[in-house]
């Protein structure tokens, strides 16, 4: 799962309350996961922290291109910075505070000691990661809803983390914007 999204569902979960916590893992195969979990009794801010989880990537991807080719790169670095600090508060185990903590220090360094090439190819990275990640996460979690049945041998997703995926119009949705975020950003960014 992209750090982005990550970074998405705590700063919802922020904004909503309740409790969020992000832990990231690796599953029987040796692949990295990541679990969420979720703790509120209001089951609409919980849908509507999971829904904007997953709106997070492609919407600050397609924001990110548009501010790279505004030569604004450097409001990329430090968005991503942000949402690396707020998903920092919601870690629950050190291996996840070590890796927020180690990407936020590679990009932090980046946006204030980088060279202005370095700090835009750092920019425009991630942005593609941003909305190519969108994509790659749905994939995911579209294998793992596949195979909720096998949840209890270790899937790849955790089954704390699929409970925040939406239902199938919120999903539909997310494909939607996912896939116009990669069209239109990618484009820009290609020239096209």
């Amino acid at each position: 799962m992209s750090l982005a999204l990550l970074g998405g569902f705590a700063a919802a979960a922020v904004l909503f309350g309740g409790t969020t916590n992000i832990r990231l893992t690796e599953n029987d195969k040796g692949r990295p996961g990541e679990e969420i979990s979720r703790t509120s009794t209001d089951r609409l801010s919980t849908y509507v922290v999971g829904l904007l989880g997953f709106l997070t990537p492609p919407l600050l991807g397609l924001a990110g291109a548009y501010l790279v080719l505004a030569g604004q790169a450097w409001s990329v670095r430090w968005v991503v910075l942000v949402l690396l600090f707020v998903a920092y508060l919601k870690t629950r185990d050190m291996f996840t505070t070590v890796i927020v903590l180690l990407l936020g220090a590679g990009i932090g360094w980046v946006a204030v000691r980088g060279d202005p090439e370095l700090q835009a190819g750092v920019a425009v990275a991630l942005v593609w990661l941003l909305l190519l990640g969108a994509i790659s996460v749905l994939v995911r979690t579209r294998r793992s809803d596949a195979g909720k049945t096998n949840a209890a041998s270790g899937s790849g997703e955790s089954k704390k983390t699929s409970d925040l995926t939406p239902g199938p119009l919120g999903l539909a949705l997310v494909w939607f914007v996912a896939i116009l975020a990669l069209w239109v950003g990618g484009r820009r960014l290609l020239g096209i």
